[in-house]
């Protein structure tokens, strides 16, 4: 009698930005299924072609990425690999009404904050951190649920999630409550690498810091001298890369610029934020 193969999780944290995207498409050719974050909706449309990739990339921070994601997630689909959107943001079960709602003003009080590009002030970051903690919890805790309500159907399979980098408790839950059913649950950092301290397996900048920070209601967050430390080093982290991003924006398209800016930025960077290891509990 054959030996039952095991159901393997591994979750693929990126950045959505050019230099992830040809790196994580080769990590999904490699999975029985892929687990995209996106809304399960977008995705079934996408296959069903109702919708292209460019139309559907062009919401996107990096819609030149994203629609060379999305190129690529169409073409495995069409060679067979089942390919789902984990966001499953129009089902009741997962989402209520009121939960969708309080989404998308979180999502614009985070986003808000980074349209003008001109101010940023030490209260419009906390605001935009604080939607930022919040929101992430909240996805986050809704991908987790989908995720092991669906896990049977993928029994025996490889499966790739693709999450972006700032989403490790979604490893932390899957770890903690799908292992001690037989599911492995691994993270791969896509980033490791590509930061000049070859330790760090992620680095993350002071806002995202300071979102983690907050989300994970750490001592941190919860003392007023360190905030006020996050956020003036938020202020100075954002000036710098913001002016790196319009110096390299007249050489290369904007993107590319964008990440170029925010990978010499962080690379200079003397503050925390940089990620060793992800196994610590939450």
């Amino acid at each position: 009698m054959a030996e039952k193969k095991k159901t393997e999780i591994t979750i693929g944290f990126t950045h959505h930005t050019p230099s992830f995207i040809e790196k994580e498409l080769e990590n999904m050719k490699k999975a029985d299924v892929i687990l995209f974050e996106s809304p399960t909706y977008r995705i079934e449309q996408l296959k069903e072609g109702t919708i292209n990739p460019y139309q559907l990339a062009s919401t996107s921070n990096f819609p030149v990425s994203a629609e060379k994601m999305y190129r690529g997630l169409k073409w495995m689909s069409a060679k067979g690999k089942p390919v789902f959107g984990y966001e499953d943001f129009n089902n009741p079960v997962f989402w209520s009404q009121e939960e969708r709602a309080r989404y998308h003003r979180l999502n614009n009080e985070m986003e808000s904050f980074f349209k003008p590009k001109k101010e940023f002030s030490e209260g419009k970051i906390l605001k935009s951190a604080m939607a930022f903690a919040e929101l992430t919890n909240m996805r986050d805790k809704k991908a987790a649920e989908w995720i092991k309500h669906n896990i049977a159907k993928f029994e025996g399979k490889r499966i790739y999630i693709s999450a972006g980098s700032t989403h490790t408790a979604l490893y932390h839950t899957l770890k903690r409550e799908l292992e001690p059913k037989g599911v492995s649950v691994k993270p791969l950092f896509l980033a490791k690498g590509f930061y000049k301290d070859a330790r760090a397996i992620e680095k993350y900048g002071p806002y995202p810091s300071l979102g983690r920070a907050l989300a994970f209601k750490t001592p941190s967050s919860r003392n007023e001298a360190e905030l006020k430390k996050k956020l003036k080093d938020t202020q100075r982290y954002l000036k710098k890369a913001f002016k790196l991003s319009k110096k390299y924006a007249k050489a290369m398209p904007w993107e590319y610029a964008l990440e170029r800016a925010e990978l010499e930025t962080i690379n200079s960077w003397k503050g925390r934020g940089m990620l060793k290891r992800v196994f610590r509990k939450r």
